[in-house]
């Protein structure tokens, strides 16, 4: 959250855009670990 801050009072967009992209990447990386977990389980029982 500080970086949001800091990132903010340079000008490069407000805490709450910074935060959102944040919120947005991780759930992305979520998204692909447990894909990639599934798809190796898939694997070993085929």
């Amino acid at each position: 959250m500080n970086m949001a801050l800091a990132l903010e009072e340079i000008g490069g967009g407000t805490a709450e855009q910074w935060m959102w992209m944040q919120a947005s990447y991780k759930l992305a990386q979520a998204r692909r670990e447990r894909a990639a977990t599934e798809h190796r389980a898939r694997e070993r029982h085929a």
